[in-house]
């Protein structure tokens, strides 16, 4: 009885009749909410130094998609040899419905360089966006 109901159900719902969030292509409008220490403006200036293939714009019910996120300080211990982060932020992309469409976590840390790095909330927002760039489906046709 158990195997006829579980066969009855994959037939009834398959795994692609699931509705998922539209994916982050070349030329989306993207939103990005103000966030905790200016991460976001540092966001934005990243996306322009990156060259990432979204389109950022100012207007909320604009956008296709809104990216909200934060940053934190992590207090620094003498013991940790300069080698943990002193900043750490995170990132969520919704679709205009509330949909999930993709997340990236990211820290300051430089094992080579240690202190004498950049470090802090653009180094977080460097390397979230470059995660994000990665994740977008290239070429992007021009």
């Amino acid at each position: 009885m158990r195997l006829s109901s579980l066969l009855v159900l994959a037939l009834l719902f398959p795994a692609g009749a699931v509705a998922q969030a539209p994916p982050l292509n070349c030329g989306a409008k993207i939103f990005i909410a103000s966030m905790p220490d200016d991460l976001d403006g540092y966001i934005r200036a990243e996306f322009i130094k990156q060259k990432v293939p979204l389109t950022i714009v100012m207007d909320k019910t604009a956008a296709a998609f809104i990216m909200t996120g934060a940053n934190k300080e992590v207090p620094s211990h003498w013991y940790q040899g300069g080698v943990s982060d002193l900043n750490t932020g995170d990132i969520t992309i919704l679709d205009a419905h509330g949909n999930f469409v993709w997340a990236a976590t990211a820290g300051d840390r430089n094992i080579w360089w240690g202190d004498l790095a950049k470090h802090g909330p653009e180094k977080v927002a460097g390397r979230i966006v470059d995660k994000l760039k990665k994740s977008i489906p290239q070429p992007c046709g021009k």
